[in-house]
């Protein structure tokens, strides 16, 4: 039957078989011990260093005569460490206790079920001369040999803490299983002393060491702890100098990480009313935003567009930038509101459909034409008077003249339709898509040069769905404009607003904007229930009240159209000309 000890030999061996490092966790609390096995610790430490460190003090207060150390660690060790941790457990034991001999200590020890002993607090952080003074009265280094010794005995992991060369060889000669050997107090954080020893000195020593082990026991593994190590960045040049098989850490475990967690984490907490309020001005100014670009919504995803749009106006001055987004979502106004708030004049804004429009007519609308006779018909590029150009329906603008305006507005020259010379122009181009731009680039509608400008000038507007928990607040809004004033919404019930919430508003803002005409049109009276918002939602056009107002009218007719404005003027019996000026009487733009 394989021992205790030769199984946690072939398992620390199997670790560095998998060339991974050995780590052992030197801890005084049940929390660090679980929290280190977590991180895959290969074994932990109980050690009454550690438990002061927790109360407070510095590690090297465990050598003063202020506790019993094996009754201290005694108190903490079995209930926080055993039993909690899957790991192997080993206890700091102090073999300076005149009234009890190695064995009792070590029986005792391996009575409480741990699995090994490292003799901690040991006698060699002492000066040599009260070394050899301890030895002489048979509580020294010998006796903790001894004590590791009758460890071995009982089949508990001997683990030899040693500091200078001479112990290392003792302990290796002594058959220990493994040695740490201890280049000094941790240093860093706010109680760690400074180290006398560099890491260069302490690869250095740490390969003298190893050799030494090496020669006189090549079974012991070689750990080391302490002095400058404060990171993996600093053992790192030590690993690779010398042969060593893994490290303890104390300090750089608990204190250090501690340390900082605590300071950082309370400085946030400190700094929390502070971040709030910073926060909360910052939403506030995104909801003003917002109200300048009609937009109404507080839910996390219109914060999100507004804080885009933000960023949008901090960056403006391009030669042009796409509005994306669903039809009804108001892409056109967003667009124009976009454009005042960078400093243009929207009112002169010139607006052309490419989706009614043929490409002959569109590039004469926006280059002009030059005749043989030297007449030029302006376009929009050569008007002094036009700051900018709206194009709806980028995905129904041909290549071609995706081409030519790319190059316009990298040049900033163009040639009118049928002209020879070339003529300046500064004109900020406003696209309006219904599809982002990456995937008009993806299906082969973009061209690659106009996809290259706008790239990082597209604004996103989400659809109504996206967004219902806003749906409340937009609809009180509507019921407002539509009324200019006169009527607040009605209440809706819970089961209301989830039958709205609900809904898939494919017409999105134009389509709720709609609903809520209808609504005051319908005479709910003061609260709504579900089956009044139901029957307005799905019932047939015929059967819904019929609008009494001329914006009430066009409206109806362009929600009943899907917002196509050539079918909605032959719907109406008007040119397109009059519906395009009632639309914009009426704010109608979607």
């Amino acid at each position: 039957m394989t021992s205790r000890r030769q199984q946690l030999r072939e398992r620390f061996l199997e670790v560095h078989a998998r060339d991974e490092f050995l780590v052992g966790a030197a801890v005084g609390s049940g929390l660090f011990a679980e929290a280190a096995e977590h991180g895959r610790a290969d074994f932990v430490l109980a050690l009454n260093a550690g438990r002061l460190r927790l109360m407070g003090t510095a590690s090297v207060a465990c050598m003063l005569p202020i506790r019993d150390a094996n009754t201290f660690v005694e108190s903490f060790g079995p209930a926080e460490f055993l039993g909690r941790c899957s790991i192997p457990v080993f206890f700091g034991a102090s073999a300076m206790s005149p009234d009890r001999s190695a064995a009792d200590i070590a029986r005792h020890v391996a009575e409480l079920g741990f699995d090994g002993i490292m003799n901690f607090p040991s006698v060699v952080h002492y000066p040599d001369e009260v070394i050899a003074a301890m030895d002489r009265c048979g509580l020294g280094f010998r006796k903790e040999l001894e004590l590791l010794g009758a460890a071995r005995l009982l089949d508990l992991w001997s683990v030899a803490h040693v500091r200078t060369r001479a112990q290392a060889r003792q302990a290796a000669t002594a058959g220990c299983d493994m040695i740490c050997f201890d280049i000094g107090w941790t240093s860093g954080g706010r109680r760690g002393p400074r180290s006398n020893v560099t890491l260069s000195e302490a690869a250095m020593l740490m390969r003298e060491i190893a050799k030494v082990v090496q020669r006189e026991n090549p079974q012991t593994l070689l750990l080391l702890e302490g002095g400058p190590i404060e990171s993996t960045e600093d053992l790192l040049p030590i690993y690779r100098a010398a042969h060593i098989r893994g490290y303890v850490g104390g300090s750089s475990i608990d204190r250090l990480p501690l340390e900082d967690a605590v300071i950082n984490q309370t400085l946030r907490f400190k700094g929390a009313a502070a971040a709030n309020r910073r926060s909360a001005e910052h939403d506030r100014e995104l909801l003003e935003l917002g109200k300048s670009l009609g937009v109404v919504g507080r839910s996390s995803r219109m914060i999100a567009f507004l804080q885009a749009a933000n960023r949008f106006l901090r960056t403006s001055g391009g030669p042009a930038f796409v509005i994306s987004g669903e039809r009804g979502s108001r892409r056109q106004l967003t667009a124009e509101a976009l454009f005042r708030l960078s400093g243009g004049d929207s009112s002169r804004l010139v607006t052309l459909d490419a989706s009614e429009m043929s490409t002959q007519r569109m590039l004469m609308a926006i280059f002009g034409h030059a005749d043989a006779g030297n007449r030029a018909a302006r376009g929009a590029a050569a008007r002094p008077d036009v700051p900018g150009l709206v194009i709806r329906g980028l995905e129904h603008v041909s290549k071609h003249i995706q081409r030519r305006i790319a190059r316009f507005l990298a040049r900033g020259r163009f040639r009118p339709v049928g002209g020879k010379r070339e003529r300046t122009g500064a004109l900020q181009v406003l696209f309006i898509s219904s599809q982002p731009i990456a995937r008009l680039f993806e299906q082969d509608t973009l061209d690659p040069e106009l996809h290259r400008q706008l790239e990082s000038r597209e604004l996103c507007i989400p659809p109504l769905r996206e967004h219902v928990e806003d749906l409340e607040e937009i609809l009180n809004v509507l019921v407002a404009e539509i009324s200019a004033g006169k009527h607040a919404a009605p209440t809706l019930s819970p089961a209301a607003l989830r039958r709205l919430q609900t809904h898939q508003w494919p017409g999105n803002l134009a389509e709720l904007r709609s609903f809520a005409t209808r609504l005051l049109a319908a005479d709910t009276g003061a609260r709504v229930d579900e089956r009044a918002v139901t029957d307005l939602l799905d019932a047939p056009m015929a059967k819904l009240p019929l609008p009494t107002s001329e914006r009430d009218i066009i409206l109806d007719a362009l929600w009943r159209h899907g917002f196509h404005r050539g079918r909605t003027a032959n719907f109406l019996g008007v040119c397109r000309k009059t519906l395009y000026n009632k639309i914009s009487r009426y704010n109608l733009t979607g």
